[in-house]
Formats: structure tokens, C-alpha cells, sequence
């Protein structure tokens, strides 16, 4: 409804992590998918967030890892058959390495460990 009502051109979409909790990677990026195809049918693009690594769900990182596999793996796709006058319909940003890469800092969390 949002979608057809404010027509974005860009959608910024942080999506999966709680899911994981509950259900297996290939279940939430089905879920994932569902959303991705509706912004894209909408007309608008989609920018996804990767997973962080927080540090009170360690014990999800390597879902995470697979999660996020299966969202790359889906936009390379998607970008190979889009046509070449169209934007890149979903834009993956990698939140996971760049993360590590600055060694994950529990200072960029709350007390909780898990929310920034």
C-alpha cells in the first residue's frame, strides 16, 4: 500500500535478522524475496543492509552468513537480466565485512549488544 501510494524510486530495506531467530536461512530469504519483488514491481529499486554481526547473536552469525549469500546471489541475478536502461533493481551493501573490518566494537552497540 505505501509502495503505491508514496511511488519511492529507492527503497532502503534492513531485513531477516529477527527472522532468523525463529526459521532457517532459505525460509527468511523466501520471505525476503516476497518484499524485494513487490518493491521491484512497484518500480522502485531496493537497497538491502546486509546482517551485522551483533555480538548477543553469535550463535546466528553463520545463518547470517547464509542469509546473506542467498540476497547476493538473488541481486547478481536480478542485475544480469535487468534491462540496461533500468536502475540495478536490488543494491546490496555488505554491513557483515565492514563490521569486522572495524573490528566490531561493542561500543557501536547498546547495552543490550545488540541494537546500535
Amino acid at each position: 500500500a505505501h509502495l503505491a501510494t508514496y511511488k519511492p524510486k529507492k527503497v532502503v530495506i534492513v531485513c531477516g535478522e529477527n527472522d532468523l531467530w525463529g526459521q532457517n536461512a532459505a525460509r527468511t530469504f523466501g520471505d525476503f524475496k516476497v518484499v524485494i519483488d513487490k518493491i521491484i514491481a512497484s518500480g522502485a529499486s531496493a537497497l538491502y543492509l546486509g546482517t551485522k554481526p551483533e555480538p548477543s547473536t553469535k550463535s546466528l552469525w553463520n545463518k547470517y552468513q547464509q542469509y546473506d549469500a542467498m540476497v547476493f546471489d538473488y541481486a547478481d541475478t536480478l542485475a544480469t537480466n535487468a534491462l540496461p536502461t533500468v536502475a540495478v533493481p536490488l543494491t546490496v551493501i555488505d554491513v557483515h565485512a565492514a563490521f569486522v573490518d572495524i573490528g566490531n566494537p561493542r561500543s557501536l552497540y547498546d547495552s543490550d549488544r545488540l541494537h546500535l
